[in-house]
């Protein structure tokens, strides 16, 4: 079965001189939730962007490589055309309009090929699935707290039936118990509406919770990648990465591969 999304060895570079991302390659089905972790500045909401074409508001593009979706190559296309093609994003910040009310952002997403009725029963659903934002229906974004935001930013990106929703920093100022009722609805969002799904995380511990598969980037490219449960093994990639007591100091994730091939994290 071909892939919904499949990034393949994409460089993207600033400027015309400053390579921003360097040989990343990796793969998302429908139905699945792809994790992407790394440390700041490791080049995740770069390959984000470069998916869904925003990297021209930064004089920037994609060099070397290929992004197909659905089978069609869309690197460097405008961020309407990847929208229309079914790929939304939910952005780190500035994810709703603060002077609009909530079911008027909701009113905002603009759905190709859905017909009027189908986008009133996607708003149906996310009111069922967000019964928060049922209550602050008339409330404006400004006023919401963040896990609110947050709600309505996928919210809004669910109305506009995506085949693939690209999500930056779920986690970004919330409090855990907030955190981890949302990383559930993305699971029934992928459960029951069947979309691939792409998340960028530094919370390692709620992203692999979920993950059908995870990459770590480090410096622009892929330092090690595969199943949650391989990744949590192992006590140096516990108190490396994901908070395990002991830890003598940060290592890279290129030590942790090292490592990884020479059998340390086994059992």
């Amino acid at each position: 079965m071909s892939a919904l999304l499949s990034v393949e060895g994409i460089q993207v570079i600033y400027q015309r001189a400053i390579v921003g991302v360097h040989d990343v390659s990796f793969k998302a089905q429908a139905g699945q939730i792809i994790v992407l972790l790394g440390a700041n500045g490791a080049g995740k909401t770069t390959t984000l962007r470069a998916i869904t074409g925003f990297l021209g508001l930064d004089d920037a593009k994609v060099g070397q490589g290929h992004i197909l979706f659905d089978g069609t190559r869309i690197e460097n296309l405008p961020p309407y055309e990847t929208a229309r093609g079914g790929i939304i994003l939910v952005p780190e910040r500035e994810k709703v309009f603060p002077n609009l009310t909530v079911s008027e952002n909701l009113a905002v997403p603009v759905a190709y090929r859905v017909t009027r009725s189908e986008r009133m029963h996607r708003e149906d659903l996310v009111y069922e699935m967000f019964p928060r934002l049922a209550v602050l229906r008339r409330r404006v974004g400004g006023l919401l707290s963040g896990g609110e935001r947050q709600m309505l930013g996928l919210a809004c990106a669910l109305v506009s039936h995506p085949q693939l929703l690209l999500i930056d920093e779920l986690s970004l100022g919330l409090a855990p118990i907030v955190l981890e009722a949302l990383m559930q609805q993305i699971v029934r969002i992928r459960d029951e509406l069947g979309i691939g799904i792409v998340m960028v995380e530094q919370n390692a511990v709620a992203a692999l919770a979920i993950a059908d598969y995870a990459y770590v980037l480090e410096n622009g490219r892929i330092a090690i990648e595969g199943l949650p449960q391989d990744l949590r093994k192992g006590d140096q990639m516990q108190q490396s990465y994901f908070g395990g007591s002991g830890a003598s100091g940060q290592r890279s994730y290129r030590d942790l591969k090292r490592d990884a091939r020479q059998g340390l994290f086994d059992g």
